[in-house]
């Protein structure tokens, strides 16, 4: 989006997937945010952090976000149904 800003979007089984990144003074603030509903959010600088949420109200549908923030850059990744 830009660049004290993020966003990224998917689609896994019909349910649409939105992570945010915001960069402020102190940090990034990051969303995971999955059919318009927040669902989870993680604040830091730089390291991993790790994302969780639903596409529904089955166990099965867990996913987790891995956000991996560097210096250079941000790579982040989507672990569903034990795959990348």
């Amino acid at each position: 989006m830009g660049l004290f800003s993020d966003l990224q979007e998917l689609e896994i089984e019909g349910s649409r997937i939105r992570l945010e990144a915001n960069m402020n003074l102190i940090g990034c603030e990051y969303y995971l945010i999955v059919n318009g509903v927040k669902q989870d959010r993680a604040r830091g600088m730089l390291g991993t952090f790790y994302l969780h949420g639903r596409l529904n109200e089955h166990k099965e549908s867990t996913i987790t976000v891995v956000i991996k923030q560097g210096c250079f850059g941000t790579k982040y990744s989507v672990q569903y149904k034990g795959q990348e």
